[in-house]
């Protein structure tokens, strides 16, 4: 008689439990560097991967590396977002910049006011010593890890 009053318990109990809403998970929360979302408490969304027509690459002005350029492409041209020395919408060639091997897909043009020196015979230029990586605000250098 007592494990079927406690059956009977354990059921209406349990029957209770269903007529209350369940609680929603909590959401994922990233820290926030925004002061915006800073002021209202909400976190910042992880900045994900850059859209297929952008690109984070090497920069090569005047044949010599400069850093690394966030670059988009308009149409059938390619246009800074961000990149030392360069104003956004400024025009670059995207194209292999070595001479031989390895292929260094790079973004190559000259910053407004720069006059690069013309050749009689086209230089070598080697792979750079470092890496460029889009962090997910923007295209940034690393060096690259010793062998």
């Amino acid at each position: 008689m007592m494990r079927g009053a406690l059956a009977i318990v354990f059921i209406s109990v349990a029957a209770c439990n269903g007529d209350r809403p369940k609680a929603a998970a909590p959401a994922p929360t990233t820290p926030s560097t925004s002061p915006a979302s800073d002021a209202v408490g909400a976190a910042a969304a992880t900045p994900g991967p850059l859209p297929a027509d952008q690109k984070c690459l090497w920069l090569n002005v005047c044949d010599g590396w400069s850093g690394c350029a966030h670059v988009a492409q308009s149409g059938s041209a390619w246009k800074v977002v961000s990149a030392a020395r360069f104003a956004p919408g400024d025009a670059v060639e995207v194209l292999d910049m070595c001479s031989g091997e390895p292929v260094c897909i790079s973004a190559r043009g000259a910053p407004a006011g720069v006059i690069c020196p013309g050749h009689t015979v086209p230089p070598f230029i080697a792979e750079p010593d470092y890496t460029c990586e889009w962090t997910g605000t923007a295209c940034v250098a690393k060096p690259k890890a010793k062998p």
